[in-house]
């Protein structure tokens, strides 16, 4: 399948696409090796910062696909995602956001990663390892708020 990114290399697997949730639809970038597919390293998830989205991580992805899955989410609120009601999503706090995450990477079958974080998704991650250190193999934090 070829990449609708163009900044993704053409024989990457590229499975970028919406993903309906119950508090509204995520967009996910989900490149690499299909699921199935032997790898050495489970999926890598990137949660990007405050006032960015996915495409923060646009030169690091094609570096990383070409070995393993990559999912980089516009988390909710952000970039191409929905924007759920504040009220509903608990003021977008860590907590909130980091079941988000658990929920959409369930949705995408996927049941434990490795988490990159940076500035604001480096808090969400900390509070999704806190609360689902079942999921998260190995957590990079980069300059996270915290």
């Amino acid at each position: 399948m070829s990449s609708g990114a163009s900044w993704l290399p053409a024989d990457v697997p590229d499975r970028t696409r919406l993903v309906t949730m119950p508090f509204g639809r995520v967009f996910v970038v989900d490149v690499g090796p299909a699921q199935g597919v032997k790898s050495v390293a489970p999926p890598l998830v990137l949660l990007h910062g405050l006032f960015v989205t996915h495409y923060a991580f646009h030169r690091l992805i094609p570096r990383l696909a070409t070995e393993r899955r990559v999912i980089a989410l516009d988390l909710p609120g952000s970039g191409d995602s929905d924007h759920p009601n504040v009220e509903e999503a608990d003021d977008y706090s860590f907590d909130w956001l980091a079941e988000a995450v658990v929920e959409t990477t369930g949705a995408l079958d996927v049941g434990h990663f490795d988490l990159v974080g940076h500035d604001y998704g480096g808090a969400v991650s900390v509070a999704l390892a806190a609360a689902h250190p079942q999921r998260v193999r190995r957590l990079l934090l980069a300059a996270p708020l915290a």
